[in-house]
């Protein structure tokens, strides 16, 4: 439809439909639309079109739609919004201050697109091959913020579908139409409280922050998250969470080689994307959401803890047209707890006394557009600021990852213990558990690591290769390992763990001299450290595998090796499982412990040599 010579023509015409901004009835569009708010879901996170070429390109980032009063004053319509960024592919040579920054924004939203006249095109409804054009209204306004956007949209559904495609298009301006395929669910759970965090990174080195950010956060009332990360580090603490939806390396998603590139600038460079699509993906889903940025911010009651949500929702006392609520923050910081790492809530407890307006809460319904500090409403809803510091304000934990600043006249109030104090046990308690899960997780990892790291590093290189290829040497290392410590670090096949185990079985008999099934004290050391050659070569079959009890015994007595395998409950007997166990326990000891050496000798070397 778009190659007809007349499109231009036809697009004008119908352009007169829309309501002008600048007339009487402008604000109709807002004033009538205060129904139900749905959400539409879009196949896939974000859709990108180049719409002009070399010149222009647009990516689809949400949807939802809403019951509305008809502009003609009969009965009811539905109102269909996107949002939409609009990106130049190539440098604009625009700067901007960013974060203490003059430099080129790379992450600006094409400023002009604001005055494009867009319309939205229908494919399918009561005849697959009817199409319906409606004209797009610009909802969101110049919001003239770095990075200037995403922009809103929205236009009148033609009919009542659960599946529908719609295409944006300016006739004039593009070339091509943004094509966004949309699936409208009723909503199946509405949150009270959601979290919308600004795009974190390099998760694996602040796990345990991470966690206690969220577990705190959901004894206050918090139900659901979406997080986005900016490399993909966040999985192995998130992917699992039933309260997470995670979103991984958000600069691939967004599928942009330009903001792929202000992500390298600066990776807050892409936060305003991220926390007006996030706001948007919960309209319909959620009554309130928190833009809390990262897990040095916890949202605190100093009056009523646990129940601090409930008590500010009843204390700010939002009205239907007050959407967003701005609330203060204070640092904290300084010397902190002498501690070995706790919780940040107990680490750090003195702070400046200096609130500032930091966050927002907002009914994402009815907002347009979140950057770091704050959210616009779509008029006339409104703004508030809730400046009750003891009912709600966010503790901002500004030396979480090491000082920022050392004056020593800085943080010079101090919070009593019982603001936090509950929290920061239960805290510790999860802390402790999940340090324990680690450790068990580690020693299935670490063990075969270090196992093949002293293999390795006794492996000749082909001359050829400039450099080792790692993958192979592990591959190698790992098949010269012997196969009780395959079976120990579970890398082993069935056959061959079934002929390890036949082994333990068959020395536990050989070694039970008076056949009580039980190994005393006595007969292991008798096994472990047997006397004469003839003996010795009875437990070839222990060394074919990689048992080498007698060698162990010489580093440590065998009293101290059979003490270790008599586990809960310790009776100073060993039955065949807590001997079969106990060995391939002692492998796997043995080899990380020799494997721990090696690594300690080598950084002393590395260290002394000039």
């Amino acid at each position: 439809m778009l190659r007809m010579k007349d499109a231009p023509r036809l697009f004008s015409a119908l352009a007169k439909l829309a309501p002008s901004s600048d007339a009487d009835g402008g604000g109709d569009l807002e004033t009538f639309c205060s129904g139900t708010v749905s959400p539409a879901e879009l196949d896939g996170m974000a859709t990108r079109v180049t719409v002009r070429d070399e010149h222009l390109a647009a990516i689809g980032l949400a949807a939802s739609t809403r019951r509305c009063a008809n502009l003609t004053g009969k009965g009811k319509m539905r109102l269909l919004d996107v949002l939409v960024f609009m990106e130049q592919p190539q440098s604009t040579g625009h700067v901007s201050g960013f974060f203490n920054m003059v430099t080129e924004n790379r992450c600006e939203m094409d400023f002009f697109s604001h005055f494009h006249n867009v319309f939205c095109i229908f494919h399918g409804g009561s005849s697959q091959q009817e199409t319906k054009i409606s004209p797009a209204f610009m909802t969101s306004g110049l919001l003239v913020h770095p990075p200037y956007g995403p922009a809103a949209w929205s236009c009148i559904l033609p009919s009542k579908q659960k599946k529908l495609e719609v295409r944006l298009v300016d006739p004039v301006r593009w070339h091509r139409p943004l094509r966004m395929s949309l699936h409208l669910k009723p909503v199946a759970q509405k949150y009270n409280f959601a979290v919308c965090p600004q795009p974190l990174y390099r998760l694996e080195s602040h796990r345990d922050l991470l966690e206690d950010w969220l577990d705190y956060h959901k004894k206050m009332g918090i139900e659901h998250w979406t997080i986005y990360d900016l490399d993909g580090s966040g999985a192995a603490a998130l992917s699992r969470r039933e309260d997470v939806d995670f979103q991984p390396n958000l600069p691939s998603m967004l599928n942009s080689p330009r903001l792929a590139e202000g992500n390298w600038w600066n990776p807050i460079c892409l936060e305003a994307i991220a926390l007006t699509q996030c706001f948007w993906r919960y309209r319909g889903r959620a009554a309130m959401v928190f833009s809390l940025h990262s897990f040095d911010e916890f949202l605190v009651s100093a009056k009523h803890r646990r129940g601090g949500f409930r008590r500010w929702m009843s204390a700010a006392g939002p009205d239907n047209l007050t959407t967003v609520v701005r609330l203060p923050a204070v640092n904290y910081g300084g010397a902190g707890s002498s501690e070995d790492s706790p919780p940040l809530i107990r680490q750090f407890r003195r702070h400046t006394g200096r609130l500032y307006w930091h966050i927002v809460g907002a009914n994402p319904d009815h907002v347009l557009s979140v950057n770091t500090t704050n959210a616009w409403a779509e008029p006339p809803r409104k703004q508030s600021n809730f400046f009750q510091p003891d009912v709600l304000r966010v503790n901002h934990y500004i030396d979480a990852l090491g000082p920022r600043d050392r004056r020593k006249d800085l943080f010079v109030h101090e919070d009593p213990e019982q603001v936090l104090g509950w929290a920061a046990e239960e805290l510790q308690v999860a802390r402790d558990r999940r340090a324990r899960l680690r450790d068990h997780q580690l020693f299935s990892v670490a063990g075969p690591l270090l196992a093949a790291l002293r293999r390795a590093g006794g492996m000749e290189i082909p001359e050829e290769e400039q450099a080792p290829n790692i993958s192979a040497l592990l591959d190698a290392s790992f098949r010269s390992l012997s196969p009780a410590l395959r079976v120990a670090f579970h890398l082993a096949g069935a056959a061959e763990e079934g002929h390890v185990r036949k082994v333990l079985r068959d020395g536990f008999v050989s070694c039970d001299l008076d056949q009580d099934r039980v190994l005393s004290s006595a007969e292991f050391l008798g096994c472990s450290e047997p006397s004469g050659w003839d003996a010795h070569l009875q437990r070839r079959d222990f060394h074919y595998i990689g048992l080498f009890l007698h060698s162990w015994a010489s580093k440590a007595t065998a009293q101290t090796l059979f003490d270790g395998m008599d586990v809960a409950p310790s009776d100073s007997g060993l039955s065949s499982q807590e001997w079969e166990e106990g060995c391939l326990r002692l492998c796997a000891q043995q080899e990380i412990s020799d494997g721990m050496k090696l690594l300690i000798d080598w950084s002393q070397r590395h260290q002394s040599s000039p």
